[in-house]
């Protein structure tokens, strides 16, 4: 017993669902992964921002606390200017005095003692008034030194103040940046939601699909198996003796009978020896249902030569059409198989199965294979196209 097995096609299930799942995965991964490094970024120069914030809050804090000591300090020192300025007065008037009671003396060497007296209390009194001025003016010195050094470290911090705010308003900016490419990236999130979002309906499809070409391929397989195990109880003997091959392929079983040339050179007559065989087998179709017949006729590479069969057969296609149609209908007659059941084809000499250079290949490429098809066997080759 010979069985020769054709590759199975390989299951797409797991195929498909890797493939549907990177649709499904990668772009959210992506999206996922901007969003993270957009966010994370933002976070930083919010951080930044607030930091700089609180330090520029400190800095004005700190400058408003120096310039309320100026403030007061420029009080304190218009409030001695004042009392110099009326120290000033007051040593004036003190030196008038003294002038007007020296002039209204009588003869210096005959000046008073009350006189002389009250002039050294004025002059005394003129030398208390200008050591008090200097005094104050040492003050109003002191004063102008330390409100130039207050004024001094408040230009620096207004400086630093006006250089931080520069900093935030530069960080404010990439901010800006940042969130107009994360309300660009929500757009495109959206879209890869709706774009996911329709992959899923067609994974689904897909799935349902392939659920279908699977179900569809077991029902093959079943068919076939069953098939094949009538066939090996009914041709028990042919197949041992090497008369019939049996080949499995993805779409059928075919049978290739061999032993005999099925045709003479240029007939279309089924010989003796291979119509016993097609009873036989004409028999077993009959009870095998949910099957189509399919009858390929062959033949062998030699041209059509003789005027009178060329006139019938133009070409190998037309001879081994008509012997395709000779056995199908031998089948039909010997298993009263219905012709609904029945495809018949011609393939000239174009599907050789043996050596064309020897007679005796000739001979067996004189032929017809029979291809026993499952009823679903069109459906998987629709749906299996699509999901190629």
């Amino acid at each position: 017993m010979e069985v020769n097995k054709m590759k199975q096609p390989q299951n797409k299930t797991l195929y498909f669902v890797f493939i549907i799942a990177l649709f499904l995965l990668i772009p959210s991964m992506l999206v996922h992964a901007g969003g993270a490094k957009i966010q994370a970024e933002l976070d930083e120069c919010n951080e930044e921002k607030a930091a700089l914030e609180i330090k520029i809050s400190e800095l004005e804090s700190a400058n408003q606390s120096l310039q309320s000591q100026v403030d007061a300090l420029e009080s304190e020192k218009a409030d001695l200017e004042k009392r110099i300025s009326e120290l000033e007065n007051l040593i004036a008037k003190k030196e008038k005095q003294a002038e007007a009671i020296s002039e209204e003396a009588p003869d210096p060497m005959i000046v008073s003692k009350t006189v002389e007296e009250q002039i050294q209390e004025k002059e005394a009194e003129i030398i208390q008034l200008k050591m008090k001025k200097d005094e104050l003016e040492i003050n109003v010195q002191q004063i102008n030194k330390e409100i130039a050094q207050l004024k001094s470290k408040n230009q620096a911090l207004m400086s630093e103040i006006s250089d931080l705010r520069n900093e935030t308003n530069t960080i404010q900016t990439k901010i800006n940046s940042i969130m107009m490419e994360a309300r660009s990236l929500e757009v495109e999130n959206r879209q890869l939601s709706q774009r996911i979002k329709n992959l899923s309906a067609e994974k689904q499809e897909l799935e349902a699909v392939v659920s279908g070409f699977e179900r569809i391929l077991q029902e093959r397989d079943d068919l076939m198996d069953l098939a094949l195990e009538k066939i090996h109880e009914a041709l028990k003997e042919e197949i041992q003796s090497g008369r019939v091959r049996i080949f499995k392929g993805n779409l059928g079983i075919t049978l290739d009978i061999q032993g005999e040339h099925m045709f003479d050179v240029g007939s279309v007559e089924i010989n003796a020896g291979s119509k016993v065989i097609l009873a036989k087998i004409a028999r077993l179709f009959k009870d095998l249902d949910n099957y189509y017949v399919g009858v390929l006729g062959n033949a062998d590479n030699k041209p059509i030569i003789s005027p009178d069969l060329k006139a019938k057969y133009p070409t190998n296609w037309e001879l081994s059409a008509v012997r395709g149609v000779a056995v199908t209908r031998f089948l039909m007659e010997k298993g009263d198989i219905s012709p609904e059941k029945m495809i018949s084809m011609g393939a000239g000499e174009h599907q050789s199965r043996y050596d064309n250079d020897t007679t005796d290949g000739r001979g067996n490429n004189r032929r017809v294979d029979i291809i026993l098809l499952p009823r679903n066997v069109l459906a998987e080759v629709i749906i299996g196209a699509e999901l190629k």
